[in-house]
């Protein structure tokens, strides 16, 4: 193949994720236009205001050195992350209180008797659990646990954003970015939940600093391999706390062999079969250990969750139906001496899923109602707030509906600023990596079940692109500020 066409294979790759991206912007924002006007409105002015205060601490602010704008962030990530978990306490209740539960149970014994044929059939739920049960033998099994940990690793999260925007582009990137990423109060909100969220998250900006530095390396080395497999290790790390690291995976084979062709050698190739044979080994050996510590098989692929997200009448959303099917059916299954209840449950939705397939009367709609379920605000932890019982009057809570969607759609304002932009200016594909796995995962969430806190981690690729669309901003009006960086 002649290194004209590489080029012009890998632009067209690159294009074609990036309209894409832009048409989601898009299309999110239609919808906020027709269903939260008020809320967009105050997203367009918000991302005025924001672009402002960035212009005017360019001009006033300098940083001698990377580390102490890091410092400086750290400490805002702090005390903001912090502050807002001071002002409320959920009961845990459905999924919150499912992973508190099995890690208190995790934490009394090798063995969990409580409840594991439903890990037999979720065994993602496992993964957190079980990171959560070893801070619950070492502290105890307090409710406080989960969210001081959730408020550490939304620091660690603040410093790899950071590290990674520095290495994309530098330091005044690095600083938008952080600065999204403190603010964004959904986010803190969350953090007073028991959810794998900020554990996952965290895994997979690991994972993407790693393979930041790994796509820098063009020769042989023993680094190299050292980050080749560290890779692969986080990767499984990640998968155990959410079941999608198969579309990481994919976004770094797209991103090194069809985004980057010029590079493709047989060190690169190596490279990525020792990460996915890390990944794939590693997955076998985790299974057999929650299969060990339950005392079933685990069932495989997730068929119930594509059968949900098929389900025409509820719009791809959780719905009774389904649920009761679940368990009734696992349950008959595991009395009648089955060697694997889950397994056989899967493979019955998987036929239900089929079905409805084959007889999905409005397939455009229903991809569209489950996009609009999935980005169409940014409000789905005030209602989980509500439903956990925290005690704020009705006024509160419209300021918190006000402050997260002004938020997100501040967030999507500049994400379409920053898409386009990339589109037309950046040749560097280290974005276009990150914007990947939101692409991923959006096309992923097309077949299986949807809600509005699904989007938790697609809304890393948005805080980048978000972040490079602010700081294209700030340089536009700041032509003659210079940014010093010293990564």
């Amino acid at each position: 193949m002649s290194m004209h066409v590489k080029n012009k294979l890998a632009q067209l790759c690159r294009i074609l994720i990036l309209i894409f991206y832009i048409f989601l912007c898009v299309h999110i924002y239609i919808y906020a236009l027709s269903h939260n006007l008020k809320y967009a409105l105050c997203g367009i002015i918000a991302a005025v205001f924001f672009a402002f205060i960035g212009v005017v601490f360019a001009k006033n602010i300098h940083f001698e050195t990377t580390k102490s704008a890091l410092f400086l962030m750290i400490v805002l990530c702090s005390f903001v992350k912090i502050y807002t978990i001071c002002f409320y306490q959920p009961t845990p209740v459905a999924d919150y209180n499912t992973y508190y539960e099995f890690a208190q149970q995790l934490a009394n014994g090798y063995v969990l008797s409580y409840n594991p044929l439903y890990i037999s059939i979720f065994p993602h739920v496992f993964g957190y659990a079980e990171f959560l049960s070893i801070f619950y033998l070492v502290f105890g099994a307090s409710i406080y646990i989960p969210i001081i940990i959730n408020v550490i690793l939304s620091i660690i999260s603040l410093i790899l954003i950071f590290s990674i925007a520095d290495i994309i582009k530098g330091q005044q990137f690095a600083i938008c970015c952080s600065c999204l990423w403190i603010i964004f109060p959904s986010q803190s909100l969350w953090n007073g939940f028991i959810l794998s969220e900020p554990l996952y998250v965290t895994e997979l900006l690991l994972f993407w600093y790693l393979a930041l530095h790994l796509q820098k390396n063009k020769e042989p080395s023993r680094k190299s391999y050292i980050l080749a497999l560290l890779s692969g290790i986080v990767l499984i790390l990640f998968n155990m706390s959410r079941p999608v690291g198969i579309i990481v995976l994919f976004a770094l084979f797209i991103w090194f062999i069809l985004m980057d062709i010029n590079n493709v050698n047989k060190h690169r190739i190596c490279l990525l079969l020792l990460i996915a044979a890390v990944y794939f080994v590693g997955c076998f050996l985790a299974n057999k250990h929650i299969e060990s510590r339950i005392g079933y098989k685990t069932g495989g692929f997730s068929w119930y969750n594509v059968s949900v997200g098929l389900n025409e009448s509820s719009n791809g959303t959780w719905n009774q139906e389904d649920w009761d099917l679940l368990l009734t059916k696992v349950n008959e299954y595991a009395q009648s001496g089955s060697a694997n209840p889950a397994y056989d449950v899967q493979m019955l939705s998987k036929k239900r899923a089929l079905t409805k397939l084959k007889s999905i009367h409005h397939p455009l709609i229903l991809v569209h109602n489950k996009l609009d379920i999935l980005f169409g605000d940014d409000s789905a932890v005030i209602e989980h707030m509500k439903a956990s019982n925290v005690p704020f009057d009705e006024a509160a809570y419209n300021h918190l509906y006000l402050l997260v969607n002004s938020f997100y759609y501040l967030l999507i304002v500049f994400s379409f600023y920053g898409g386009y932009i990339i589109l037309i200016k950046e040749k560097s594909s280290g974005l276009t990596f990150i914007i990947l796995y939101s692409i991923g995962l959006t096309l992923g969430h097309v077949l299986v079940e949807v809600q509005g806190r699904y989007h938790y981690s697609i809304l890393l690729g948005f805080i980048f692109v978000a972040g490079y669309g602010m700081s294209s901003l700030v340089s536009k009006f700041c032509a003659n500020i210079s940014f010093k960086t010293s990564y």
